[in-house]
This record gives C-alpha cells, sequence and structure tokens, in this order.
C-alpha cells in the first residue's frame, strides 16, 4: 500500500470539500469530510477513509 502524505490529503479535503458546497446537494459527504477536517491528529485508517471519500467527491466533480 502507498503511503499517505497526510498534508497534502488534508489540503486536497479542504478543496474539494469548498467545490462540493458551491456545488451544492452533496451535504452528506460534506458533513463527514468536515468531521475528519475537524481531528487535529489523524492515524492511517481515517487518512484513508478520507481518500476514498475525496475520491468520492472527485467522481461527483467531473
Amino acid at each position: 500500500m502507498t503511503d499517505i502524505n497526510a498534508h497534502s490529503l488534508l489540503n486536497e479535503a479542504r478543496e474539494a470539500r469548498e467545490k462540493l458546497a458551491l456545488l451544492g446537494g452533496h451535504d452528506r459527504l460534506l458533513a463527514k469530510i468536515d468531521s475528519m477536517l475537524a481531528l487535529h491528529h489523524h492515524h492511517g485508517g481515517q487518512l484513508l477513509t478520507l481518500k476514498n471519500w475525496l475520491d468520492q467527491a472527485e467522481r461527483i466533480l467531473k
């Protein structure tokens, strides 16, 4: 499994979150991303979950 760069992933999450908010209609995914961004520390499982949510957001934003 590839190492996940937490800093880059969190920046990507912030950007995707803003784009989804502007698009509208994806409140549940926004809430999930927001809950992860609110944490101060992230372990590997949380980062993997966030990556999966970002993949989902990417499919929506295309």
